[in-house]
């Protein structure tokens, strides 16, 4: 499922994916599973949402444009954080149906991924 976002660039597309979470994972060494959203910092949510939003741009196949029609440098930290500050609350919000929204397969991986990290948590 593909969310659209009103930005400065126009309507942005935004999609979370298991392999998301993945990178995510990989780039902070935490799991997003058995923590509450609360307790997550602003730029652990910004880089879940970078690599959405790159996934998002991927399967649509969108170029962010500029208002003179120049390419947009997703790849710029400054350009990320303008985007993010502009749809930051509706990504929280739509995150839940993010994760409804993913298929059996994705569903079963972040079933078990919930479950591996209930089960770390018992041992510690």
């Amino acid at each position: 499922m593909v969310k659209y976002y009103a930005t400065q660039f126009g309507e942005v597309p935004v999609r979370l994916t298991i392999s998301c979470l993945k990178r995510f994972e990989q780039k902070t060494g935490r799991s997003i599973f058995g923590v509450d959203m609360s307790d997550m910092k602003i730029a652990d949510i910004e880089l879940l949402f970078f690599y959405s939003l790159q996934k998002g741009l991927r399967v649509t196949g969108t170029t962010l444009k500029h208002q003179d029609g120049t390419p947009v440098d997703i790849n710029d930290p400054e350009v990320i954080e303008d985007i993010f500050d502009q749809c930051y609350v509706s990504f929280l919000k739509d995150m839940p149906s993010f994760f409804k929204e993913m298929g059996p397969k994705e569903a079963e991986l972040v079933q078990e991924a919930k479950e591996e990290s209930v089960d770390e948590e018992g041992k510690n």
